[in-house]
């Protein structure tokens, strides 16, 4: 509990133990004013202290009647959350604020992990189709800002159907999964992503990537599942073909128009005898 000026008048076991758990020293006992705790960490830069002694004000002169947050507080080995609640205390004089921190890290994480699963492919980890085009549109509309290129690079995994129906769903699996782990490695940008298309066709978005770069990238990719020596009937051994585009967008151009030439590339690279990269149109 603190008064109107932000002095702890009253903190419980659990508040103080809190402290003591995370080495803190200000803003935990009886006579430590919270208001200027929370100011020098604003004066820090943090933008959330700044918000949570605003709310506290505007309960202390009435203007709210509540105040609310949701805010991280992790530590070097813990991830946590809680969320603060500033009410006033309703009941006999002097005026005074109730300050409660409730721990939601359970739901936190939980929400964390009902988001991943609604945006990746369960099996091999990668972004799914919905997460890619929510993707790709903000990163098209970045480059059109920016005036960047912005790089795709569609591919399949050759005779993958043969390879499946020969020994059977879970080694097909473990192929795809193996395939995955090579494009995270080639997806480690922020502006970069790596999803499963659909079956066995795989996309991998470039931020501000030139064609040739994007096109080397493709290469080293495909060698690197060649390099995996998954080989079947003897002698033939998993490969990937892959298209790639790559545009500086502008108005007259779309994200459809990046997916198109990228599939046309593709395609052109299994015509040709698969295991290779094509570039599609650039522009």
């Amino acid at each position: 509990m603190i008064d109107h000026d932000g002095t702890i008048v009253y903190a419980n076991r659990a508040w103080q133990q809190f402290g003591t758990d995370n080495n803190l020293k200000d803003g935990v006992s009886a006579g430590s004013n919270y208001l200027k705790v929370c100011a020098v960490s604003a004066a820090a830069g943090d933008r959330l202290a700044a918000e949570v002694a605003n709310g506290i004000r505007e309960v202390a002169s009435g203007k709210r009647a509540s105040f609310s947050c949701e805010y991280p507080c992790h530590s070097p080995n813990t991830r946590r959350w809680f969320i603060m609640n500033v009410t006033p205390l309703r009941c006999g004089l002097p005026f005074l604020l109730v300050i409660s921190h409730q721990n939601i890290t359970e739901r936190k994480l939980m929400e964390e992990q009902i988001q991943f699963q609604a945006l990746h492919d369960p099996m091999t980890g990668l972004s799914n189709r919905l997460h890619f085009s929510e993707v790709l549109d903000k990163e098209w509309r970045r480059a059109l800002r920016s005036r960047e290129p912005l790089s795709l690079v569609m591919l399949d995994i050759d005779f993958f159907k043969q390879y499946n129906d020969k020994f059977g769903h879970l080694s097909g699996d473990q192929c795809l999964i193996e395939v995955s782990h090579i494009l995270k490695k080639f997806s480690n940008r922020a502006d970069d992503l790596a999803a499963r298309y659909g079956g066995e066709e795989f996309v991998l978005i470039l931020g501000n990537t030139a064609p040739d770069a994007a096109y080397h990238i493709a290469e080293s990719i495909r060698k690197s599942v060649y390099d995996l020596e998954i080989v079947y009937d003897d002698v033939q051994r998993i490969t990937i073909s892959a298209g790639v585009a790559s545009f500086i967008p502008n108005m007259q151009l779309n994200t459809l128009r990046l997916l198109n030439e990228a599939d046309k590339a593709l395609y052109r690279a299994k015509r040709e005898g698969r295991n290779r990269v094509v570039i599609g149109e650039t522009g």
